[in-house]
């Protein structure tokens, strides 16, 4: 008499290792895809830090800043006397070849240095001015607008636009000519 062993058939092992391998595919590229989707987030959160920090040292010499640029400037570059009595400027230049693209501070017409870092690439800055003209009494009040993104090739459509308004803290003083 033949006894019935217990067990699986070749059917079922090939159908429950088939499945397996499906299940093990799935979660392995939505895993892979969420590795690379944080580490477009990390690149993107580094790069805005940088140039949030870039933002606060202008932001810092903006507000005591004096004779802001005005028909000579581009609208991606800022010129002005800072609280130190020296000539600064500001400035962005998109026909630049180097990659990427950093925002730049020159004072007393020497060198221009990057203020932003090496991951940092800044697609479009542009200055805005107001409040600027003799007699109007009223501060200065400068817009900056950018496009930031991460340097890299998985980033090159990810950026983040940021734009501020800064005012300089204009002192009059009593006697002079554009006094109160």
């Amino acid at each position: 008499m033949l006894q019935k062993k217990s067990g699986f058939t070749i059917i079922e092992l090939l159908i429950s290792v088939s499945l397996f391998t499906i299940i093990i595919s799935i979660t392995s590229a939505i895993f892979i895809n969420s590795l690379r989707t944080q580490r477009i987030i990390t690149a993107l959160m580094a790069a805005n830090s940088n140039a949030s920090l870039a933002i606060e040292q202008i932001a810092r010499e903006i507000r005591t800043g004096t004779n802001f640029c005005l028909s000579t400037c581009r609208p991606d570059e800022l010129k002005f006397t800072n609280a130190n009595g020296e000539s600064v400027e500001y400035r962005w230049d998109p026909a630049a070849s180097a990659q990427p693209k950093p925002i730049l501070r020159a004072v007393k017409g020497g060198t221009p240095t990057p203020i932003t870092a090496d991951n940092v690439d800044i697609k479009n800055m542009a200055f805005y001015l107001q409040g600027q003209a003799l007699g109007d009494k009223k501060a200065p009040r400068i817009t900056l607008i950018m496009q930031v993104g991460a340097v890299g090739a998985p980033f090159a459509e990810a950026f983040t636009n940021l734009q501020t308004t800064l005012s300089a803290r204009l002192i009059r003083i009593p006697g002079e000519p554009n006094a109160d």
